[in-house]
């Protein structure tokens, strides 16, 4: 009816939960997020940050993009539009890894760090949302984040996505009434 259960055997059960990084906040993980690669198609949770970048193709090349069905003729925005997609990808996996292997709480942790920072950045003015957005950009791709066990695992492109979420819940925007 009992048996006796191999410690290393039952450590190995417990990594598979989000209550190991909990208990040993400074082991290795096993392995990090599995990498998303963008769908062909727009997801819904992806429809508020494309709109953001496509207001700001919209005022960088008014006579060429007028919707987001314009950008794929522009080689520049459709180009930039995948980058950007990818980076949003790249911190969706990494969302998707502190749910599923921590807890979430360590996401909105890099979020916030993100947000601290790159507000400043974007509350400056310029010319347009398109050197707004890239000043962002550059930012966030070198920023340092509060240590966490997300920490290694928040690589450049992923710092760059959290801004697509954070535009997401419109808490970054590119393009202002009155800029050009």
């Amino acid at each position: 009816m009992f048996e006796c259960v191999d410690l290393d055997e039952m450590l190995e059960l417990h990594k598979n939960t989000s209550h190991y990084v909990d208990r040993f906040p400074y082991a290795p993980f096993g392995q990090g997020p599995r990498q998303m690669v963008p769908p062909p198609q727009h997801r819904e949770d992806e429809a508020r940050y494309v709109q953001h970048l496509v207001d700001v193709y919209r005022e960088h090349f008014p006579s060429s993009v007028s919707n987001l069905e314009d950008v794929p003729t522009v080689e520049e925005a459709s180009e930039h539009l995948k980058r950007q997609r990818e980076a949003f990808y790249a911190a969706e996996s990494v969302r998707v890894f502190a749910r599923d292997a921590t807890h979430p709480a360590y996401f909105e942790r890099v979020k916030k760090d993100v947000y601290d920072i790159v507000v400043e950045v974007a509350a400056r003015s310029y010319l347009d949302g398109w050197e707004r957005h890239g000043a962002v950009m550059a930012v966030a791709g070198t920023l340092q984040l509060t240590p966490t066990v997300l920490t290694p695992f928040v690589e450049t492109n992923a710092r760059k996505g959290v801004c697509h979420h954070l535009a997401n819940e419109d808490r970054l925007t590119w393009c202002r009434e009155g800029e050009k």
